[in-house]
C-alpha cells in the first residue's frame, strides 16, 4: 500500500511540475529576470553598469525620444542635465541632432529634472539603421564620452 501511495504521489508531483513548466515557461510564476527596453526601443549602455538610454524612433514624425534608465533598464532615472548630441552615420553621410530635456506636457515648462529627452530632424524619417555616436553626455554630474552603438540593435550589458 505504501509503494502504491508513493508511486501515486510521485506521479502527481511530476504532473504538477510539467503543468507549471508548460503554463509558465519563463520562470517560477513570472519571476523571470528580463533586461529589455520598456518602450521596445534601442538600448544604449552608458558608463558600464551605470545607465542606459533607450532611444525610441518615430520615423513618421522625424522624432526620437531618449529615456534615461538604470543599469537594468527597469527604472527611470531623472537627471538635471538639459541636452546631448547624437551623431548618426548612414548612407555615406553623417547627421547630428540635439536632444533636449522634454517639457511637461501639461504646462510646457521645463522640469528641474527629467528622464526624458526629445529630438527632431528630417533625417530621422529615413534613418532606420545607422552607427550612432554620442560624443559626450553628462548624467547626474558624471560625464561619459564616445558612446558608440549600432541602431536599432543597440548595446547593453549581459549577465
Amino acid at each position: 500500500m505504501k509503494k502504491v501511495l508513493a508511486s501515486r504521489s510521485f506521479a502527481f508531483v511530476a504532473s504538477l511540475a510539467a503543468a507549471v513548466a508548460v503554463l509558465n515557461p519563463g520562470g517560477v510564476f513570472g519571476a523571470e529576470h528580463k533586461h529589455g527596453p520598456p518602450h521596445g526601443g534601442t538600448p544604449v549602455l552608458v558608463g558600464g553598469h551605470k545607465f542606459h538610454l533607450e532611444l525610441v524612433r518615430d520615423g513618421a514624425a522625424g522624432g526620437m525620444q531618449a529615456f534615461v534608465l538604470d543599469d537594468h533598464l527597469e527604472k527611470y532615472v531623472a537627471v538635471r542635465e538639459t541636452n546631448f548630441t547624437l551623431r548618426a552615420t548612414f548612407a555615406g553621410r553623417t547627421e547630428s541632432v540635439e536632444f533636449k530635456r522634454a517639457a511637461n506636457a501639461a504646462d510646457k515648462k521645463l522640469p528641474a529634472m527629467s528622464s526624458l529627452f526629445e529630438a527632431r530632424a528630417d533625417w530621422i524619417k529615413a534613418a532606420t539603421n545607422f552607427n550612432g555616436l554620442i560624443p559626450s553626455i553628462t548624467l547626474n554630474g558624471r560625464t561619459f564620452k564616445d558612446i558608440k552603438f549600432p541602431f536599432p540593435k543597440g548595446t547593453q550589458h549581459a549577465h
